[in-house]
């Protein structure tokens, strides 16, 4: 009866879990490209700084569908390259390659609030987004699993690999899925969504 609401739900139940696995991942992992832990997770959280301004200065020009797929597109790429040339450059060009893809991550994830309570009808947006948020928790679990347990046993490529598959795939979905929401009326009811 509503092919659109199911659409975004499926898309943001893509998107949450993905860019929250990615997020904490990269922030318990920061060392996961080499370097200092220590310097390494202190420029991981200084990466957060840039991000929130590269968001509240180009939300409203570039628009929340464009932001989000490229930001977490740009974040997978970065993991994919770090990975096919960890052991053909510096040291310090896979750190800051790995910083950079941080930040891509926390603009997408920045971004993913304002979107998501944009995609969603008044009378569910508080339900949604808190449904959104709740199907998040499976990504930080897969996260700290990850680069608590299975980096320490396999190696970085169990971390990398599905980061960077996920990651495109969430771009993917967003782009190809949802609607623009930038200077767009916010829906009032899943009828208005629906077209109805």
């Amino acid at each position: 009866r509503t092919p659109q609401m199911r659409k975004r739900t499926i898309a943001n139940f893509v998107m949450w879990p993905v860019t929250t696995m990615m997020y904490y991942g990269l922030t318990m992992r920061s060392d996961v490209g080499g370097g200092s832990l220590f310097v390494t997770f202190v420029t991981s959280q200084l990466m957060e700084l840039p991000a929130v301004i590269i968001v509240a200065l180009l939300i409203d020009r570039l628009g929340r569908k464009i932001m989000y797929s490229g930001s977490i597109f740009t974040a997978g790429a970065l993991l994919l390259i770090n990975w096919l040339t960890h052991d053909m450059i510096p040291n310090q060009y896979a750190v800051v390659m790995l910083m950079i893809a941080k930040g891509a991550v926390s603009v997408a994830y920045t971004v993913m609030y304002t979107y998501t309570s944009e995609l969603f009808p008044t009378v569910i947006r508080n339900t949604a987004v808190g449904c959104c948020s709740t199907i998040a928790r499976f990504g930080a679990i897969t996260a700290s699993f990850i680069a608590f347990f299975l980096v320490d046993r396999f190696g970085r490529v169990v971390m990398i690999i599905p980061f960077t598959i996920f990651a495109i795939c969430a771009s993917i979905v967003s782009f190809l899925m949802l609607p623009e929401t930038v200077n767009k009326q916010l829906p009032d009811s899943i009828s208005e969504i629906e077209g109805n």
